[in-house]
């Protein structure tokens, strides 16, 4: 009797679990046909079963919403500008050291002799050396009025050149002699090149071991430059142990000037 209770029992018990896992079937059919029907029963399909975007990982979502878009290019870096040649701009103050390449505009009325006096003095502008020898104060003499010959064409000595006098300055011309306070470091003697304008004068010497043009102007010694125009070059470099009161300026070591030229 026991056995046949406990036998009805277990078949009970198998009914009701039998009709438990139906219903839960029948659950999860309907639930399976309500995802189908409804939007996310879409995604499932259309998504091969893949995840929805995370914007925390995926960044945001493209907007979908009708209207007109307009679509931006890319950010790129900005081309470089193309880099301007530098090109500097020569001084009008500055003397070309060919003279081929801006010779002296000489007055009309100036004699030949003062002519050729100039031109020789332009032909060794640049030059380090002069009669083979190093250039010196007295070699730029001799070279300058080497095709007048004369005393001039062989001086020896700065003691045989004519003596300067400071009156002579305002009237100074092309081929005049202009004399400066004796230095080792800055030159004794010049012949002049040409007159400029604010009383300027341009003349050749050796300088820095080499013949160059220097610019003196006798009216204002002590200024190096009135705006762009260069009115007295430095002739003496400046040093630390200078004294004080010590002469640089062309204009404030000249001395005085004189003609080896006739007066008309």
């Amino acid at each position: 009797m026991r056995a046949v209770g406990a036998l009805r029992r277990g078949r009970t018990m198998s009914g009701a679990r039998r009709t438990n896992i139906a219903s839960k079937l029948l659950f999860l059919l309907c639930f399976v046909g309500a995802l189908l029907t409804s939007g996310c029963g879409r995604w499932l399909v259309t998504s091969d079963l893949r995840p929805p975007p995370n914007p925390l990982l995926d960044g945001p979502a493209p907007c979908t919403a009708p209207g007109p878009y307009t679509v931006m290019a890319p950010r790129t870096a900005p081309e470089p500008a193309p880099q301007r040649a530098a090109t500097r701009t020569p001084r009008a103050t500055k003397a070309a050291a060919d003279p081929a390449a801006d010779p002296a505009t000489l007055p009309s009325d100036l004699s030949n002799e003062r002519r050729a006096v100039v031109r020789a003095l332009e032909a060794i502008a640049g030059q380090r050396t002069l009669d083979g020898r190093p250039a010196t104060d007295l070699a730029l003499v001799r070279a300058a009025f080497a095709p007048l010959g004369g005393p001039l064409a062989t001086v020896s000595r700065l003691d045989d050149l004519p003596e300067h006098s400071a009156r002579l300055l305002q009237s100074a011309q092309p081929g005049d002699l202009l004399f400066f306070a004796p230095d080792a470091e800055a030159p004794s003697v010049c012949v002049v090149r040409r007159r400029l304008p604010e009383g300027v004068l341009e003349a050749g010497c050796v300088a820095r071991k080499a013949v160059r043009w220097v610019r003196v102007a006798p009216a204002r010694p002590g200024v190096r430059r009135d705006g762009d125009i260069v009115l007295n070059t430095f002739l003496r470099p400046r040093r630390a142990e200078d004294p004080a009161g010590t002469a640089y300026l062309a204009g404030q070591r000249l001395q005085g000037a004189r003609t080896p030229f006739r007066q008309p």
